[in-house]
């Protein structure tokens, strides 16, 4: 006899702790790709046909850990809880990628500014073979063959 509790509680990690770029669900091609199944294993453990095999059940634990054999004996307490913390997860996976964008454009905004703090002032002269250019590159002066090779794009 098939244990539909089981079966029900694979196509819950799909529907909620699966998500793809966009946050969405993943669909069952895509689940299956990622738990390294056919598409159809995945389409008759939701239908009821067949039980999810051990290394299903293990690969699940691995990539979402959730052990689907225990989460089908909990509650629909427990369950909301792990509603839950997946949402959670997913804020702060979002909150991760906004932090990430912030450091590089901070980082970007350093080197423009130490950069800018090279420029020569006007009418300053600077020692023999330390001058590359006696202009700008992209509104930047570059000092030294150093600045040259760290900094030019």
């Amino acid at each position: 006899m098939i244990d539909k509790k089981l079966c029900d509680r694979m196509k819950e990690v799909r529907l909620t702790l699966s998500k793809d770029d966009s946050g969405k669900p993943l669909s069952i091609t895509d689940f299956a790709k990622k738990i390294a199944i056919s598409r159809s294993a995945v389409s008759e453990v939701e239908l009821y046909r067949r039980e999810p095999s051990k290394n299903v059940i293990k690969k699940i634990l691995e990539i979402y850990g959730v052990n689907i054999i225990e989460e089908s004996t909990r509650s629909e307490k427990d369950t909301m809880q792990v509603q839950v913390l997946a949402y959670q997860l997913n804020d702060l996976k979002a909150e991760n990628e906004f932090l990430r964008k912030e450091n590089e454009r901070l980082r970007q905004e350093n080197t423009r500014l130490f950069l800018e703090s090279r420029k020569p002032a006007e009418n300053a002269t600077l020692p023999a073979g330390e001058i590359l250019q006696n202009k700008p590159e992209n509104g930047l002066w570059l000092k030294t063959a150093e600045d040259k090779k760290r900094y030019d794009p």
